[in-house]
């Protein structure tokens, strides 16, 4: 049953209503107990006692309530109980108020009606009431006066309504596989009392089924299950999901051949299949079809899908293909066919078809020849293996389900089982103060449940806890029942007020606000605030113009700006600007434009334009004075000259004429003429019983077709046929037309009556009898006669009681097989036995031992029999145990020896390991006696090994007293040694001996013993003999290892071998004695009375072949793991049988590697391979020769595998293939001794192999840090940069094109005579690379500095030279470097004119000591000019220029003379072409004709000097140049100058001939910090006048010049610093987004462009920028200069980041377009910027340059991408620009802004005002002054 609500049984209530009858307080049980809507009806408890019944079924609750005893609010505990009557009527209806039938006049009696709930009594909508007050326990505490007051009754109360609550109580349980039954009760209860008028009702439903399916792809189904979601009924069923895909076997006929599927699923099942070639890829809708003979694989995945559930299989299967062998017949010759002889099949094996369970197994063969398949050795099926599932458990409330289910193929069936017992489950629940205790007994299966064993409510537990009281709450006394937890409060105690500290301020009072002070309390959290009182305003500063008074402390306003106080200037107007007045203020200087006057009028030309057929005529009106102009009087156009056509009309189409103008082709159609009528053809269609008839009419001109002269249908012609009637269908006829097929049904007729056939079924035991009644002429059937059960026929089974079992009957139904059990008898009792052995222990495993019961055998217990111990080590009795005997182990004198390590094995042999210090010795042999611990008797023939820690070994068996003594005169060598005690006179020795092979290798198990001679006799195992081949060799050493010389030792070898010798002096003896053999793991060998030991540098090697040659040499051959190497040499040493070195033997190694060498050994008999006089270097380029360590290495990394050799006093180095003496990687060979000390003076030969085989060698010596370096380091060759090494310096060679790639540097040290004077001094010589010229256009400029730490170095001599060239003379230039350690050749100081007569040459003037302290008192200074030579036919090219001490001497070309006719003009300008005044200037020709002069204030002299003339000067100017000629008249009649201020300056004015106009400043004003003048000027008409050239000076001869604009004005010394960055079209500029490679680009053409005066323009190259995009001349531009790269893939990648390394290369590169950038000397120590990294000089030179920083960690971060803000910044500060943030701040409404930067709240707000706002400047020291 499944029930949506928890409701108590009844017998449950009765049984607590029994303990409360019995005098407990009222409290309900169930209402503690239930959280959910029980119907206190369906649960009413009866009692005798009216206020008994009433607690037994009250509703529970606690709250406060006003006790009139306590005279305050108290806990109380309130019962609530719906009011039943039999009417249905409440009591207060008749007067009646409280529960023993007191009315409500507190004294008559009424009646309350009341009945049994549930039975005859319904719930009336009212209440029983009753409270207790758990302080002072009266009853009813509230209601002081009233009858109920302190009284054990309740009185009557209405319930409310709103505080019902809804509910549904609807439960379900099965009824049978169709329906359920549905108990509903649903409605509303008062929330208080429980109390409802629902009713419940019974009805029988349909089962409210939900399905689910689960895939089981590995069983190949889906498994189906239906489940009711109100009474839990399931049903399930299974649906096969199963396809097939089988493999193809056949032979390569020329046909397609793929695999084959069946689909075996169930109806319903979708299923599709795709293919693939392999696991992974199936994606093919049908199976790839193969023709070739081959093995395919034909992967697939099977989706099966059924209900909504999807699940996949995959799988592979096959086509096999043989080749197919018929005879080609290709060549298309004439066949003749011979009947074929019978096949025989040859079958090869295919695989193996494993059987299932219903089907065989068998293998598949296939015929090779002709590709037949057939199945063989066949296996039988394996069965299905069905396994028991339990779907459903049988409980009490119905049967159990089982699934058998094959764990092979998925095959099932179900089972179901009878009904179970009830399975109680028992909780005993305690009593508490609030219910009573009782014991519960729940199936735990159905829920049925029964209460026993009831126990009274026990007494409250209260612990009391007191609160003290606070500043602001009482105190008071809580009381709380520790095991129901109820709780009441009393004792209450008054606050004790809070206790304030002194306070602090939170708030300082201001000029107009009051201050802050917080108070807090010391005895709680509490705060307290007060005011303190404002202090008042102190005024600042008087009111000005524009500014107010303010309060220094808070900046309020005192006192409003006093306003401005205007002097007038009027400006007259024109035909274009109105007039207006220029207002400025007398006392602040600030001006406004006011009193504006209107224009005055054009004066206009006219222009008349003639009328056209198309365009009206007009006259042009064009202002002579300004661009002014309008067009007026208008004249009609002219008339069309139109020519007609006309197109006639046709039955679709009008008629017209179309006119066109001859003039101008103005068109226009009229005329319209009426189209054609139709000239329709008829086509009539007839009418059938379907159709109407009609005509079509169709015009054969247009094709317009229509439908009309309809004619109506012809009549159906019907047929009938009679259907007769059935039992389940109705007769009718069917009438069909014999025309169109057309039928209907009619004249229909009822069903005929059912004939049935009855089935009667007889009732049985479990079924009731029926019969069945079914129709003989259809389905139809039905059934009825229903008849009772018969009763159960029951046959008795009885099963006698065993030891663990009780006995019983069970009873079961002959007829329907029912069973129930009874008539149980006890059980008997086990009879134990005593312990059985299982299994005895042993040292590997535990033993086992159990009890069992004699009666039925059951093991009643069992115990585990530790493990024989395997190990132990002796006591200090000597004593241990191992497996099943104590051993115990002495000395001689039976004294116990201690700590001896003793184990056993599984065959009882025992191994000793004597204790440290303890060996074996014959003098003091050791003692093992071995007893059986459970026998406690000796155990004889134990067989026993011993060994000690030098590992002496010695074996042998317990004797008949379980004793045995070693070592004695017999033992076994086992697998190493064995060791033997034998009696010389009185002296008994020990001896331990072994027997190896030639390879070192033990040959075991030899018996030794003392023979009857008294000598040692080793007899071999079966089947070992020693031959030269395979020589034995015996060793016999004492028990400490150390060698027996001269010991006798009788070998005995298998074929009666017999051999008798005695031991060298390593205790040895080879047998048979050879002059040939194998060294052993030492590293010897003993050949012929000689001993040879052959070491390399790890140690001995063990299986040398050494053999003595019959010319007394001897060879040695390596084993295969050795071999000659320099870095593992091989000593071989030879010695005597008495160890003695023997010298000057020829010895040969050789090494599997066919390497051999030759040498004698020396006075201590030893010979090294190879000789220490070679070796080879190794991975760290290190090698050693006769002592000394050398290493080799180039300028990156060691040199491996150089061949080093040493002899007479040298040493060789050869390097090895493809490593080349290159001055680009110079080859260090260092050298050391021994104690790795530097060897100085040693000559050193470095040699390769070329190319043609020849060995070409280079030679040095060590230094004294012992290096030697070919090429040397005093020469060097530039790379591509220009840069090379020499010795201790640095050599940078360029030209004005850039970097010297290969040009050839060497130093040359200074030498010195014998007296010490110099002989030579130390210089610096440059060979230019072929090609590289000198030129005065292209100067070379070296530059040298030290390697240590990169400074200039002033002074060297440096020589430079063109590469020679044979039959010329080569030409050399040599000068000294300058401060910078800089030399330009030709010298800066000399010149030679271009095609332009223009060159370039400066002087540098360097520091002197004036007080001859020997430092510079004055700095070093240089002079730069720009020189122009011209006569007055043109420039002048080859003139040649020098300076020397400030004076220039011009030496003209052959071509040019100093003649008056052709005057030669020389201009001398500075850097920034400015002309310099007073140069002395000496021109000289071919003719040594000689002019000097001085230049003028325009830089120029003019020779030779004519004759003086003069002419007049206007416009107030003075008189220019030197001498005659003409002037041109500046027609300025106007020039004013004002300053920054807006004050005049008076200036001093003069005019030259090119009518450039000097101003001169008057004294106390100059053109230093930050002044700035306003220079205007007009004409005589007072017109403004542009283009007009000015030079403004300073008394200090601080000059700046400019032109005019187009408004005569003029601002200097100011220069305009152009906007190059711009937001985005949104108004926004982005300070923080990264900046595109694009956008950088952008900025830097726009400054280039700026700077040089050029149009953007330029072609890019890069395969990712097209001409059409906006960055694309931007891009173009910048790659003529140079200043942006591309990628490795010619791409530019416009729209990626530009990173901050990027942006700083570019920045570098743009301002070495306009400045001397000398990268290499800087440097820097970002983390992350290695000396290598790309852009390193760059950022050093960022970074000294203070454009961009790094990060706080250290690192630059160089490939993250810089921002906007980042670029601006860095922009400025590499061109000199700083925001005037003054001018900014008080313009921002005249500024370009922008949305998203608010003012300066962003750290980068100037530097982008600055970016991209154009502004004309003035530039001081670290500022910048805007210009408005």
């Amino acid at each position: 049953m499944k029930t949506k609500h928890f409701s108590m049984k009844s017998v449950i209530s009765t049984l607590l209503a029994v303990i409360i009858v019995a005098g407990t307080l009222p409290v309900s049980v169930f209402a503690a107990q239930s959280n959910m809507y029980v119907d206190p009806a369906d649960n009413w408890l009866k009692t005798n006692n009216r206020t008994n019944e009433l607690d037994a079924n009250a509703v529970v609750t606690s709250g406060a309530q006003y006790c009139h005893v306590c005279k305050k609010d108290t806990l109380a505990i309130s019962y609530r109980v719906p009011e039943y009557t039999k009417s249905g009527e409440t009591a207060l209806n008749r007067g009646v108020w409280y529960s023993d039938g007191t009315c409500s006049d507190d004294v008559s009696k009424g009646n309350l009606n009341d009945g049994y709930p549930g039975v005859d009594a319904y719930y009336t909508g009212s209440h029983w009431t009753k409270a207790i007050c758990q302080i002072c326990g009266t009853l009813n505490p509230s209601d002081m006066g009233a009858y109920c007051f302190n009284k054990n009754v309740y009185s009557l109360n209405p319930c409310d309504h709103s505080f019902y609550i809804d509910f549904d109580n609807t439960t379900y349980s099965q009824y049978d596989e169709h329906q359920h039954t549905t108990l509903l009760k649903k409605g509303e209860y008062c929330q208080f009392c429980k109390g409802t008028y629902a009713r419940a009702t019974t009805k029988k439903e349909v089962h409210n089924l939900s399905s689910t399916v689960d895939g089981q792809v590995g069983n190949n189904r889906f498994y189906l299950t239906e489940k009711c979601d109100d009474c839990g009924y399931t049903t399930s069923e299974y649906v096969a999901a199963k396809s097939v895909v089988s493999s193809y076997y056949g032979t390569a006929d020329g046909d397609a051949h793929t695999v084959s599927v069946s689909d075996l699923s169930d109806s319903g099942v979708h299923t599709k299949i795709r293919y693939g070639t392999s696991a992974s890829d199936c994606y093919m809708t049908s199976a790839p079809n193969y023709t070739k003979a081959g093995y395919y694989p034909v992967y697939y995945e099977i989706s099966y899908k059924y209900g909504g559930e999807t699940m996949v299989e995959n799988g592979v299967s096959y086509v096999w293909l043989l080749e197919d062998k018929k005879d080609d017949n290709s060549s298309g010759d004439t066949i003749i066919v011979i009947p074929p002889e019978k096949h025989e099949h040859d079958y090869r094996y295919l695989e193996t078809v494993a059987p299932s369970c219903d089907n065989l197994g068998y293998e598949r063969w296939q015929c090779d020849g002709c590709g037949n398949l057939d199945k063989r050795n066949y296996t039988k099926a394996t069965g299905h293996n069905y396994k028991a599932i339990t779907i459903r458990e049988a409980t009490c409330k119905q049967g159990g389900l089982k699934l058998n289910l094959c764990d092979k193929c998925g095959s099932f069936y179900e089972e179901t089982t009878p009904v179970g017992e009830h399975k109680y489950k028992t909780e005993k629940v305690q009593p508490t103060c609030r219910n009573v205790g009782y014991t519960n007994h729940i199936c735990e299966i159905c829920g049925n449940s029964y209460i026993t064993d009831m126990t009274p409510i026990i007494s409250h537990s209260y612990e009391r806890i007191t609160k003290e009281p606070t500043c602001t709450d009482k105190g008071y006394t809580t009381s709380t029942c520790t095991m129901c937890g109820q709780t009441f409060v009393s004792d209450y105690t008054e606050p004790t007020g809070h206790e304030w500290d002194e306070g602090h301020t939170i708030t300082s009072s201001s000029c107009t606000s009051e201050g802050v002070i917080e108070y807090n309390c010391k005895n709680c959290s509490e705060k307290m605030i007060k005011a303190e009182s404002a202090t008042g305003h102190t005024p600042g500063k008087a009111a000005t113009c524009i500014e107010p008074q303010t309060c220094e402390k808070c900046g309020t306003v005192l006192e409003l700006p006093t306003g401005h106080n205007y002097s007038e200037k009027i400006v007259a107007p024109t035909c274009t600007e109105m007039g207006y007045t220029v207002f400025e203020c007398k006392d602040c200087k600030d001006t406004y434009n006011g009193d504006y006057t209107d224009k005055i009028a054009h004066d206009y030309k006219k222009t008349v334009t003639a009328p056209s057929c198309t365009a009206m005529g007009y006259t042009t009106y064009t202002c002579k004075n300004c661009d002014d102009k309008f067009i007026s009087d208008y004249t009609d156009k002219l008339s069309h000259n139109y020519k007609s056509v006309i197109t006639k009309p046709t039955c679709t189409e009008f008629g017209f004429t179309t006119y066109t103008c001859a003039d101008c082709g103005d068109t226009y159609v009229a005329d319209y003429t009426d189209k054609t009528e139709h000239n329709y053809d008829k086509k009539v269609i007839p009418p059938t019983c379907t159709e109407h008839g009609y005509t079509v009419y169709t015009c054969p001109d247009c094709g317009k077709e229509y439908i009309g002269d309809l004619t109506d249908c012809e009549k159906h012609t019907y047929k009938k046929t009679v259907v007769p009637p059935t039992c389940t269908e109705m007769g009718y006829t069917i009438y069909t037309c014999e025309s169109c097929g057309d039928s209907y049904k009619a004249d229909y007729v009822d069903k005929a009556a059912h004939d049935y056939t009855k089935t009667v079924t007889v009732p049985t035991c479990t079924a009731l009898g029926y019969t069945v009644y079914e129709c003989k002429n259809c389905d139809y059937k039905y059934i009825s006669d229903y008849t009772d059960k018969i009763n159960h026929s029951y046959i008795a089974d009885v099963t006698e009681p065993t030891c663990t079992a009780s006995g019983y009957t069970v009873y079961t139904c002959e007829n329907c097989g029912k069973t129930y059990t009874a008539d149980y008898k006890d059980m008997t009792g086990h009879n134990p036995s005593d312990w059985i052995i299982d299994e005895p222990a042993t040292i590997e495993y535990a033993g086992e031992k159990h009890i069992e019961c004699l009666t039925c055998g059951e093991v009643l217990s069992r115990a585990a029999i530790p493990q024989l111990v395997e190990k132990d080590r002796t006591d200090e009795d000597g004593n241990s145990k191992v497996g099943d005997f104590s051993i115990l182990v002495t000395n001689k004198d039976g004294n116990p020896i201690f700590d001896s390590e003793i184990s056993i094995d599984i065959n009882d042999n025992v191994t000793i390991k004597l204790p440290k210090g303890r060996l074996l010795d014959y003098e003091d042999q050791t003692i093992i006696t071995a007893i059986n611990t459970d026998s406690q008797q000796p155990k004889s023939a134990l067989q026993i090994f011993v060994y000690d820690e030098n590992n002496n070994a010695a074996t042998g068996k317990t004797d008949e007293n379980g004793q045995l003594k070693v070592p004695n005169n017999k033992t076994s060598t086992g697998d190493n040694s064995g060791t033997v005690g034998k009696n010389d006179e009185d002296k008994k020795n020990t001896f331990v001996v072994k027997a190896t092979d030639k390879m070192n290798v033990v040959i075991p198990n030899c018996e030794v013993y003392i023979g009857e001679s008294n000598n040692i006799v080793v007899d071999l195992p079966e089947g070992i003999k020693p031959t030269s081949e395979y020589p034995v060799i015996i060793t016999v050493t004492d028990q400490h290892g150390q060698p027996q010389q001269g010991v006798t030792v009788i070998t005995l070898g298998d074929a009666d071998y017999i051999e008798k010798g005695v031991t060298d002096m390593f205790g040895k003896i080879t047998l048979p004695t050879a002059k040939d053999g194998f060294t052993d793991d030492t590293g010897k060998v003993r050949i012929d009375g000689m001993y040879v030991f052959v070491n390399d540098e790890s140690g001995a090697i063990e299986n040398a072949f050494v053999k003595l040659n019959d010319d007394s040499t001897i060879s040695v051959t390596l084993p295969d793991e050795t071999s000659i190497d320099y870095a593992n040499r091989i000593t071989v040493t030879v010695t005597d049988k008495d160890g003695n070195p023997q010298k000057d033997i020829s010895v040969t190694v050789s090494d599997t590697m066919e390497k051999s060498l030759t040498d004698k050994t020396d006075e201590n008999g030893k010979m090294v391979v190879p000789p220490l006089s070679e070796d080879i270097t190794d991975s760290e380029g290190k090698a050693k020769v006769n002592g000394y360590n050398v290493l080799i290495t180039d300028e990156t990394k060691p040199i491996e595998n150089a061949f080093i050799t040493i002899g007479e006093g040298q040493i060789n180095v050869m390097l090895p293939d493809g490593v080349m003496i290159d001055i680009d990687n110079r080859i260090t060979a260092t050298i050391t001794d021994s104690e790795d000390k530097p060897v100085k003076g040693m000559t050193v030969v470095i040699s390769e192999t070329t190319a043609g085989g020849e060995a070409k060698a280079a030679v040095d010596v060590t230094d004294e840090n012992g290096k030697a370096t070919v090429p040397p380091t005093n020469i060097d060759v530039t790379d591509f940069n220009g840069y090379g090494e020499v010795d201790r310096y640095i050599v940078i060679v360029k030209n004005a094109v850039g970097a010297i790639e290969k040009a050839h540097i060497r130093h040359n040290a200074e030498v010195k005579n014998e007296d010490g004077s110099v002989k030579s001094e130390e210089n610096i010589s440059v060979e230019l690379p072929e090609g590289v010229k000198f030129d005065y256009a292209n100067r070379i400029i070296v530059t040298v500095s030290n390697k240590a730490d990169n400074t200039a170095v002033k002074d060297m001599s440096v020589i430079v030279s063109e590469k020679a060239v044979e039959g010329t003379e080569t030409k050399s230039l040599t000068g000294v470097t300058d401060k910078d350690g800089v030399i330009i050749l030709p010298p800066a100081s000399e010149g030679v004119t271009d095609k332009d007569g223009k060159t370039d040459i400066s002087e540098t003037i360097p520091g002197k000591d004036t007080d001859g302290d020997g430092k510079e008192d004055t700095e070093e200074s240089k002079t730069e000019y720009n020189i122009t030579v011209e006569n007055t036919k043109g420039k002048i090219e080859n003139a040649y220029i020098e300076i020397k001490d400030g004076k220039i001497t011009v030496t003209l070309p052959d071509t040019h003379t100093l003649t008056t006719s052709n005057q030669t003009t020389v201009t001398v300008l500075d850097k920034e072409n400015k002309g310099i005044a007073n140069v002395s200037v000496t021109v000289t020709d071919k003719n040594k004709a000689t002019a000097t002069k001085s230049t003028d204030t325009n830089g120029k002299i003019t020779v030779p000097v004519k004759s003086t003339g003069g002419g007049s000067s206007s416009g107030g100017g003075g008189r220019g140049g030197s001498s005659g000629g003409s002037y041109i008249s500046s027609n300025i009649t106007n020039i004013t100058v004002t300053d920054k201020n807006g004050k005049t300056v008076s200036v001093s004015k003069s005019t030259d001939k090119d009518g450039k106009i000097t101003l001169t400043l008057p004294n106390g004003t100059d053109l230093t910090n930050d002044n700035y003048y306003t220079i205007k000027t007009s004409d005589s008409k007072g017109n403004a006048k542009a283009d007009v050239s000015i030079i403004l000076k300073d008394k200090k001869n601080n000059s700046a010049n400019g032109t005019t604009d187009k408004n005569g004005m003029l601002i200097l010394p100011a220069s305009e610093h152009k906007a190059y960055i711009f937001g985005y079209n949104d108004g926004t500029f982005r300070p923080d987004n990264n900046m595109s490679r694009a956008e950088a680009a952008a900025i830097f053409a726009r400054l280039i462009s700026e700077k040089k005066g050029e149009n953007i323009s330029g072609k890019s190259n890069f395969n990712d920028v097209s001409k059409n995009e906006w960055y694309s001349d931007y891009i173009g531009y910048l790659s003529k200069y140079g200043i942006i790269k591309g990628y490795a893939d010619n791409t530019f990648r416009p729209d990626d980041n530009v990173s901050r390394a990027e942006f700083v290369a570019m920045t570098v590169r743009f301002n070495s377009l306009f400045n001397d950038v000398k990268k290499g000397s800087y440097t820097v120590k970002y983390t992350d910027v290695a000396t290598n990294y790309w852009a390193y000089s760059d950022v050093a030179y960022a970074k000294h340059a203070g454009w961009l920083n790094g990060y706080a960690d250290g690192t630059f971060k160089g490939d993250n991408a810089i921002t906007r803000a980042e670029v601006v910044t860095v922009v400025n500060k590499a061109t000199g620009r700083i925001a005037d943030e003054g001018y900014i701040n008080k313009n921002l409404s005249l500024l370009n802004k922008f949305t998203d930067l608010k003012n300066n709240l962003h750290w980068a707000f100037y530097s982008i005002c600055e970016s991209a706002n154009t502004h004309l400047a003035n530039t001081h020291d670290n500022s910048e002054t805007w210009v408005k």
